[in-house]
């Protein structure tokens, strides 16, 4: 059984697009703690009995790989997780000698997960569950 995605509906007050003030409901994704590379190696660690450091190497050569074929100009793929590709982010200039390193603004990585995890993450293939949380109290 998959576990349930935590949720919570939070009151906030907004502008409509008229300037009045409203309050209305927003739906939030609960956040979890963040999985470290220690935690993340250990896990997959325990479920490959592959030991930490071996897979520490791994995603490190791993990592490596992804950014010398990305430096390249290709797009990689990796297998059950997704696709990776460079992007870049730049302004137009008038003059021919403007452009090149002086007109970029930014360097992404793009990343695209595989199709079998587009699949599960298809929101009707998803189960939820409301966490409520009390009222907030305004001190004044």
């Amino acid at each position: 059984m998959e576990a349930k995605i935590k949720y919570k509906v939070e009151e906030r007050k907004f502008r409509n697009n008229m300037g009045q003030l409203h309050i209305g409901y927003v739906t939030r994704l609960l956040v979890g703690k963040k999985i470290d590379e220690t935690t993340f190696a250990s896990a997959l660690s325990k479920a490959t009995n592959i030991s930490a450091p071996k897979v520490n190497y791994i995603m490190m050569e791993t990592a490596e790989y992804i950014m010398r074929r990305l430096f390249e100009g290709s797009t990689v793929s990796v297998p059950k997780l997704g696709t990776f590709k460079l992007s870049l982010k730049s302004h137009a200039v008038t003059l021919r000698r403007q452009a090149g390193v002086s007109a970029m603004d930014s360097i992404n990585i793009n990343f695209q997960p595989c199709v079998e995890i587009k699949k599960k993450l298809q929101i009707n293939n998803l189960q939820f569950k409301e966490v409520v949380t009390g009222p907030k109290i305004k001190i004044s």
